[in-house]
């Protein structure tokens, strides 16, 4: 269980940048998701 939690800080170290995209575009993609639902679902 320690290793694979050290290898997973290491992962998470060497791919910093990709994890920062990865949170961009989920937050993108809820972002169009939840503008749709709105837009489809008028109150």
């Amino acid at each position: 269980m320690r290793n694979k939690f050290i290898l997973f800080v290491d992962y998470y170290h060497m791919t910093t940048d990709h994890k920062i995209i990865a949170i961009l575009v989920i937050c993108a993609l809820v972002t169009a998701i939840f503008g749709y639902a709105v837009v489809s679902n008028p109150f």
